[in-house]
């Protein structure tokens, strides 16, 4: 049962998406829905195209982010924990192992809040992209 209450256009969105997210629809759907909702042409073809854009962006930030995960944070992980536990293994506590993992952990935070990266991450990164012919990794 709807309530006689007054919607705000996000609310309307929200509740028509929830409605139309459980089937796909085609083109000639879409342009259906669009006509009884009033939207003209030229908004719609605006809003597809934007709809679009950011999908890509969402995509290339995925992608960023899987980058990231596996060229930084996994090899950061991993030599960081080795030597961790071999400086335990030496000495018996953490010495001189917490100035690699704090100074190395500074640098992947810099790059994340930032997006500045010292010139050798950037020519690594160049590196990685070459070898494994990805399109963007920056």
């Amino acid at each position: 049962m709807i309530d006689e209450q007054a919607y705000s256009s996000a609310d309307v969105q929200q509740i028509l998406t929830i409605a139309l997210g459980r089937e796909s629809s085609s083109p000639a759907q879409l342009k259906e829905m669009a006509e009884e909702l009033a939207v003209d042409d030229a908004t719609l073809r605006y809003a597809v195209e934007a709809w679009q854009v950011q999908k890509l962006n969402a995509q290339k930030k995925q992608r960023q982010r899987q980058a990231f995960y596996r060229y930084e944070l996994f090899p950061y992980l991993v030599v960081n924990a080795f030597l961790v536990g071999l400086n335990i293994a030496i000495a018996g506590s953490i010495t001189w192992s917490i100035y690699p993992v704090l100074c190395w952990g500074a640098s992947l935070l810099l790059e994340q809040v930032t997006g500045w990266a010292p010139s050798y991450c950037l020519s690594r990164k160049q590196s990685y992209k070459q070898l494994r012919g990805d399109e963007e990794l920056a």
